[in-house]
């Protein structure tokens, strides 16, 4: 694909919408609805938000019912490829996944409306997915893995037994926190409800 300049893909993507009736239609009504939206930011007329949304929905639904062949691949190849990027991550996703790590650990640490138990598990988590991610740079520099390869990363039983140890204890982590978030609120919601009836 040759490279085109910002301008040129403009200039394109206008042929694009003049070449089907479908194309300009889906436009001209997504910028009435942005108008509407946009518009009603200052007023926040209630009536104006929920015939947005409800137009939205109906265009979604449209869309996904007229193409839902094209979509239902789309979405089985987007599983696949998340599947295989989790079981078996690429060197930049697994280093994405030991920032994001790093984030959620910070984050919770210093944060006051995380619970101790909370910030136990977190510690928890954060440290051995840090062992995992040391000796997974030791392997690479001791066998001499070029971490480049996807190939050459999974060659080694070694690294390839690491890196999915991270990515399942990575998945545990989050699993746990979102379990601990639904926990609070449903106390949350008991305790309001006793306040109420006492």
């Amino acid at each position: 694909m040759i490279p085109i300049s910002l301008f040129e893909q403009f200039i394109k993507f206008g042929e694009l919408l003049l070449s089907n009736p479908l194309y300009l239609g889906l436009f001209i009504i997504f910028v009435l609805l942005f108008l509407f939206q946009f518009l009603n930011v200052k007023r926040r007329n209630v009536v104006v938000q929920i015939f947005v949304s409800v137009l939205f929905l109906g265009l979604m639904a449209f869309v996904i019912l007229g193409y839902r062949e094209s979509i239902l691949t789309g979405l089985d190849y987007l599983i696949e490829r998340l599947v295989l990027n989790l079981y078996f991550p690429s060197f930049i996703i697994y280093m994405i996944v030991i920032l994001f790590s790093y984030l959620i650990f910070v984050y919770t640490t210093f944060h006051k409306k995380f619970s101790s138990i909370v910030k136990k598990i977190n510690t928890g988590f954060f440290t051995f997915i840090q062992f995992l991610f040391c000796v997974f740079l030791i392997i690479v520099i001791t066998e001499k893995i070029d971490i480049s390869s996807r190939i050459a990363m999974y060659q080694s039983q070694d690294l390839t037994m690491v890196l999915q140890m991270s990515m399942i204890l990575f998945l545990l982590w989050l699993l746990a926190l979102v379990v601990a978030y639904y926990i609070k609120l449903i106390r949350k919601y008991f305790t309001k409800k006793e306040k109420l009836q006492s």
